[in-house]
């Protein structure tokens, strides 16, 4: 470990000599000696001591206090008088200087220690914060925040450059010993807010406030403020932080106005579905009407071509009213207007039964087996008949639609104590497997455009699925390109 280094500077020939045996005897190293200004200045340059200690009269022009300033400014090194003078006088002309000490002759061993080392220390302290300081003035300078200090009623004593460019102004002299809060939309009222809830908190306040730049412009910033207060809770200083958010808060905005819009335009587009599926399903209901009474007239001397025709207006009809009941179904749905009846259900006679026989003519006129098979000892649930009808007249529908030899199976099981499964089971043409993650999105079919060879909206398999998520059931579905598809879907019983 070096020793601290110091250069003894006395202008009396013996001193120099015992000065040098008690810094040495107290552990550190002479390494040089002046009795002169000049001498001084020069040992002080090419041997770069740790501290001086520095007689006030020398030989010579000059004295120690005009050779203690040179050393000090030029090289930093810190400076301890000798002198056997303890006058005002002399004392006055040694602070200039700003020593580090004094030591009065005749020199005293212990005094001389305590005195060299609190001057280095001291000195070690104040490198130390000039280090600090500077990293501290270039951050101020640098940073994007705006920054300011204040005194406790908010005038500017200094300020960094993002502040001017917030502000809009030139420089610190445009600002300095304005008050802060001039800028601010709520004046001095917002400031003391600050300064308020701070002191309360015992900590930083922070709150976004409107400032109002030196052209008039509005900005939006994220304000903190920190308090520096003196031993008795007096404030010293206000520091602030300024981050402009303007443009965040420009963009939340678009963003809210633009939810807005959405939801207006949602709530437009639901109201049109809902206002149009009312107006076509009534003219469809009227014909479908005659149809059934037409019929009914020519019963007896029916013909095959008139049949045919009555049967597929019929038909043309019911594919009509099923597409408008999907719509207003979907509409409702999207628009939180219906609400889900709870009630005891056995799902194999007031839903399957009725289902079955609904749709066991179609199956007949494409050849299809179609079956019931219950495997389940419990098909009692507690939910929503009209949403639990729903899922299963879809998923049955979709099954004949793309069934075209083979069967169709309900089964129904209980796969635990407290599960209901019923599956609806076909041999059609099955779903490929990139289509399965999109199957339950609405208006989505595998095949689209043009060339599609099955009729439909696209919207039956997104109404099961928002069914089931409405009454708390699961859905799941297995599916084998050109073997079937195996639609699962599980109830929890009472």
């Amino acid at each position: 470990m070096s020793l601290t280094k110091i250069l003894v500077v006395e202008d009396e020939v013996i001193i120099p000599m015992e000065i040098q045996e008690r810094v040495k005897a107290l552990g550190y190293e002479v390494v040089g000696t002046a009795d002169t200004m000049d001498k001084a200045i020069e040992q002080a340059r090419t041997k770069k001591p740790d501290l001086c200690l520095m007689d006030i009269m020398l030989k010579g022009t000059g004295t120690g206090i005009d050779a203690a300033k040179v050393i000090y400014d030029e090289l930093n090194i810190p400076i301890i008088f000798m002198t056997a003078y303890s006058d005002d006088a002399t004392l006055e002309k040694a602070k200039v200087v700003s020593p580090y000490g004094y030591i009065l002759k005749p020199l005293d061993k212990n005094a001389m220690r305590i005195a060299i080392e609190i001057a280095l220390y001291k000195h070690s302290m104040e490198l130390k914060l000039i280090v600090s300081e500077r990293k501290f003035s270039e951050l101020f300078k640098q940073t994007n925040l705006a920054v300011f200090i204040s005194d406790s009623k908010g005038k500017i004593k200094d300020a960094n450059p993002a502040l001017y460019k917030m502000l809009k102004v030139d420089d610190i002299d445009s600002i300095n010993g304005n008050a802060i809060y001039s800028y601010f939309e709520n004046k001095e009222v917002g400031f003391n807010d600050l300064i308020n809830a701070a002191k309360n908190k015992n900590e930083v306040a922070k709150s976004v406030v409107n400032i109002t730049t030196s052209s008039g412009e509005l900005r939006y910033a994220n304000a903190i403020i920190n308090l520096v207060s003196d031993k008795t809770g007096n404030i010293i200083l206000v520091e602030g932080f300024l981050d402009d958010i303007t443009e965040r808060v420009a963009h939340e905005k678009f963003l809210v106005k633009a939810k807005e819009d959405a939801e207006k335009m949602e709530s437009m587009k639901d109201d049109f579905l809902a206002g149009m599926s009312h107006e076509i399903r009534t003219p469809v209901n009227t014909i479908l009407s005659y149809i059934s009474l037409l019929s009914e007239e020519f019963d007896a001397n029916m013909n095959a071509e008139l049949e045919l025709i009555l049967s597929s207006i019929n038909n043309g009809g019911k594919r009509l009213i099923r597409t408008i009941d999907m719509i207003l179904n979907t509409a409702d749905l999207n628009a939180g207007s219906f609400e889900p009846l709870k009630s005891e259900l056995d799902i194999l006679s007031n839903v399957m039964n009725p289902l079955f026989n609904e749709f066991k003519e179609q199956a007949r006129k494409k050849n299809l087996e179609f079956n019931i098979i219950n495997n389940a000892t419990n098909v009692i649930i507690s939910s929503d008949l009209y949403s639990v009808s729903q899922i299963f007249s879809n998923l049955i529908d979709n099954s004949l639609k793309y069934t075209n030899t083979g069967k169709i199976d309900i089964i129904l099981e209980n796969p635990s104590d407290n599960l209901l499964s019923v599956k609806v089971v076909d041999t059609g043409k099955g779903i490929a497997e990139d289509f399965l993650p999109t199957l339950f999105s609405a208006f989505t079919q595998e095949e689209s455009g043009y060339k599609r060879r099955f009729d439909g909206t696209g919207l039956g398999m997104s109404l099961v699925k928002r069914y089931c998520e409405l009454i708390g059931a699961e859905i799941k579905v297995k599916s084998k390109k050109n073997e079937g598809t195996t639609f699962d879907v599980i109830f929890k019983l009472n």
